[in-house]
């Protein structure tokens, strides 16, 4: 609730050298301003902070130096009704005032900036409950600093909390956020981690630099198939508008399904539609003036879906041409900076090597999913079940389709594999994992793999497509 307190006209003149210039809004505790402070030999901006006659005191006494985030008092004045504090900052922007957070990077950015406004407020004896984005002012630099009042801490101050319902007052509430966003966010509403710790994560989380990829593309009809029907994309689109360069790559992995005569030609149709899909995308986004780059991740989700939907129907038009009508699986990722939405359609796979750990992130559209799911099979008899090859759903089959949509965050060091089932119908995630530690080119893992399942026997066409991220931090 913002303060009540009537607002000081502009022109007022506070113990004779202090000259108010600008109301800049109502804070829950008070009405903050700018102020010119003509006690040197040249007027200096600065803010006052005005709360009413008998409120709690201020932690910070007069002429106690600031702590970065936390700016000192240079002035306590008692005026008429209220209490007058001059900071010792010079802010003009207000958190509270900005546009709702849309995207993962803005939001870590915020987010990290905040914990560290959190940890010299605790640092400092204060409470908490003022960390608000009504209390948060933008330094000219793009920092966050507090501007009070600071209360004494209570017996129970949990930072995480405060921190989590910061984020519900700067975040779309309905916003699209990645896995890493959303781990995160339930950590700090439930208070699971101490300060020290968050402020790690927070930091690691945030990645300020470009990413650079390095793709290894591999296929391989393997040792049972006379023709291949799958098919891989990599494709780069860099485009530099006044300056400065708007990027992204399109992954992608199709294989034609079900032994279907001219699955090769309903997975290259398939991919070629996808990226039609695309261009469209961001050509209508430019016509709208905001390019999609820069949207949030709703829009880029939605983006994507388009694709896969148009890329299914452009399959489903074979049916004109080819009687039994083929169909294709597909794994796409779109890559924008640290940014990776996923969209998936049959059982064409994503993975993700981080840390020497590998996480699948990608779901499966197949009948031995469905029984894995349901308890019904473990993960050694689905791997020998004989409808491992039975999808619930693909491109250009039955109705439209609906794509598995994920985003997660990137970081330097990750690498991504996109297969076709292949290389997983006979290599577990442990033999992939294996590999992808032993060969760390790009490459020469995808070929490296691709040798392995067909060494190991594999049934179908093999295609993978690995990617290595690299990059370094700005400044």
């Amino acid at each position: 609730m913002s303060s009540t307190l009537p607002v000081l006209p502009e022109g007022t003149v506070l113990a004779g050298t202090l000259e108010v210039w600008r109301h800049l809004g109502a804070t829950a505790d008070g009405q903050l301003y700018a102020v010119l402070d003509n006690s040197g030999q040249r007027p200096v901006r600065r803010l006052l902070l005005a709360r009413a006659a008998g409120d709690p005191p201020d932690l910070r006494q007069p002429g106690q130096p600031g702590r970065g985030a936390l700016p000192g008092v240079l002035l306590h004045l008692p005026y008429e009704d209220q209490d007058l504090l001059l900071l010792d900052a010079v802010s003009e922007g207000w958190l509270v005032s900005q546009a709702p957070v849309r995207d993962d990077e803005t939001a870590l950015e915020l987010l990290r900036a905040a914990a560290e406004v959190a940890d010299e407020v605790v640092a400092s004896g204060g409470t908490l409950t003022g960390l608000t984005a009504e209390n948060l002012g933008l330094r000219p630099d793009g920092g966050l600093v507090y501007l009070g009042p600071l209360r004494p801490a209570g017996p129970a101050e949990v930072p995480d909390v405060a921190l989590g319902l910061l984020a519900d007052e700067l975040l779309d509430p309905a916003g699209c956020w990645s896995v890493e966003l959303s781990q995160l966010l339930g950590e700090l509403h439930t208070g699971q981690c101490a300060l020290p710790q968050r402020l790690a994560a927070l930091r690691a989380a945030h990645w300020s630099g470009d990413i650079a990829a390095a793709v290894g593309l591999a296929s391989d009809g393997g040792p049972y198939r006379a023709h291949n029907d799958d098919t891989a994309l990599h494709l780069v689109q860099t485009m530099l508008t006044q300056g400065e360069p708007e990027a992204y790559d399109l992954l992608a992995v199709a294989d034609g399904v079900g032994g279907h005569r001219d699955g090769d030609r309903a997975a290259r149709l398939g991919l070629s539609a996808l990226v039609s899909g695309l261009t469209m995308a961001l050509a209508e986004a430019d016509l709208a003036g905001e390019p999609l780059p820069a949207q949030g991740n709703g829009a880029l989700f939605e983006a994507l879906r388009a694709a896969v939907l148009a890329a299914d129907e452009a399959v489903r038009g074979l049916r004109d041409d080819l009687p039994k009508g083929p169909g294709t699986t597909l794994v796409a990722g779109l890559r924008l900076g640290r940014r990776l939405f996923l969209a998936n359609v049959g059982d064409s796979r994503a993975y993700l090597w981080r840390d020497q750990q590998l996480q699948r992130l990608t779901r499966d559209d197949s009948l031995v999913q469905a029984l894995l799911d349901e308890g019904q099979l473990t993960d050694d008899e689905a791997a020998l079940h004989p409808d491992a090859g039975v999808l619930t759903q693909c491109l250009g089959q039955g109705e439209p389709v609906q794509p598995t949509l994920v985003m997660r965050l990137l970081r330097p060091g990750d690498r991504l594999l996109l297969c076709s089932d292949g290389l997983t119908e006979r290599l577990r995630d442990r033999d992939l994992a294996s590999l992808l530690e032993q060969q760390p080119e790009a490459w020469l893992c995808a070929e490296a793999l691709t040798v392995a399942a067909r060494w190991a026997g594999a049934k179908d066409n093999i295609t993978v497509l690995v990617v290595n991220l690299t990059g370094e931090a700005d400044g």
